[in-house]
């Protein structure tokens, strides 16, 4: 397993996921800032500090994750391509649907509906983002599959280790 490859190519998905959340709010396609709500979760308000600090979380989480992906490459399914990167972001995606919908527990800035939404608050996500509406559904499936492909596309130039040697 190469850690600095799989920290590498999670950190280039996290910039093109978080690229394409971007475009999505300037489109109007969702409202979702997860880049804010991670930021905001440390330093309790809705700066711009606030996104820089999530931004850079971001990229340090989707750096992580990807070694848990490399573990995967390696060591379930003895190779890694951009096919099993999607398979692997099924277990994440999963993974990731629970964590939005905990965080309207965890973070003391996020408001769960139906409880008016107050100043200097934001919307908590749900299951799977649902309460920002379908097309954010589709958007965080879609962006976790984007990831994965990345990584898997991107890993798999890396040397994988068998833990049986191959038979010829």
């Amino acid at each position: 397993m190469d850690f600095k490859q799989a920290f590498y190519s999670g950190t280039i998905a996290g910039l093109a996921t978080s690229l394409a959340m971007v475009v999505g709010r300037s489109a109007g396609i969702t409202s979702l800032n997860v880049e804010l709500l991670l930021g905001s979760m440390l330093t309790q308000d809705l700066s711009p500090l606030s996104g820089a600090i999530g931004f850079a979380l971001y990229l340090l989480i989707a750096g992580g994750i990807a070694c848990l992906y490399a573990v995967g490459f390696a060591h379930v399914m003895q190779r890694a391509s951009w096919a099993v990167g999607l398979l692997f972001a099924l277990v994440h995606l999963g993974l990731a649907g629970l964590f939005m919908d905990a965080l309207g527990d965890l973070h003391p800035l996020l408001v769960r509906p139906p409880l008016p939404l107050l100043d200097g608050h934001l919307l908590a996500p749900g299951l799977f983002a649902a309460n920002f509406g379908t097309t954010t559904m589709i958007g965080f499936f879609v962006l976790h599959f984007m990831y994965g492909g990345i990584i898997g596309a991107m890993y798999q130039k890396a040397p994988v280790r068998r833990l049986l040697p191959a038979v010829a």
